[in-house]
């Protein structure tokens, strides 16, 4: 065998591995994003007209943390942290979620913006926030 067919096996085999990290990765952030705690969250921060203008508008959703040991999601329990990016501010939305009657529904909702936390309290499906916090 010659150098340069051992080379180009490792560069061959460095690509292929590197595409299939890449690929099992996508899949694994998109199985998180289709998860029904992921968008009743999601929903939740972006139907929260003050917090979306705090962060300013639009607020987009990143790649979850997955080395992250907050992140886990269980037969009937999910606790996300996720990544989220306004054209002001970026920060994260911590989400606490359990299943019930083969529904999610959300425990607690936290946006935290530049070391703060703000608490984002819920009744009805219906997401309200303390007018004194700010977010900025």
């Amino acid at each position: 065998m010659s150098v340069s067919f051992l080379r180009r096996t490792a560069a061959y085999g460095a690509v292929f591995t590197a595409t299939g990290c890449f690929i099992m990765y996508y899949k694994i952030q998109s199985n998180f994003a289709a998860g029904q705690y992921y968008k009743l969250s999601v929903d939740a921060l972006r139907a929260d007209e003050r917090v979306v203008k705090s962060l300013g508008p639009p607020v987009k959703t990143l790649f979850l943390n997955l080395g992250d040991k907050r992140n886990f999601v269980v037969a009937d329990k999910a606790q996300l942290s996720i990544p989220i990016r306004g054209s002001k501010y970026k920060g994260l939305l911590h989400t606490r979620c359990h299943k019930e009657d083969e529904k999610w529904k959300i425990i607690s909702l936290e946006v935290e913006v530049n070391d703060k936390t703000v608490p984002v309290n819920f009744q009805n499906n219906l997401i309200l926030i303390d007018e004194s916090e700010n977010l900025g």
